[in-house]
C-alpha cells in the first residue's frame, strides 16, 4: 500500500517537472519567442480560434 502511494507520488512529481520545464521553455528574454503566442485562443466570430 505504501509503495502505491510512493509509486503514485514519484509518477506526479515527473509531470510536475515536465510541465514546469515545457514552462519554463516558453519564457526567453530578450528575444521574441513564438511559443509564448502558440496556446493563445482568440475569439473570432463567436469562435475560438488558435
Amino acid at each position: 500500500m505504501i509503495k502505491d502511494i510512493i509509486d503514485d507520488a514519484v509518477h506526479r512529481m515527473d509531470q510536475a517537472v515536465i510541465h514546469t520545464r515545457m514552462e519554463i521553455n516558453k519564457v526567453r528574454t530578450g528575444r521574441a519567442n513564438p511559443e509564448l503566442v502558440e496556446t493563445l485562443r482568440i475569439s473570432y466570430y463567436d469562435t475560438l480560434t488558435p
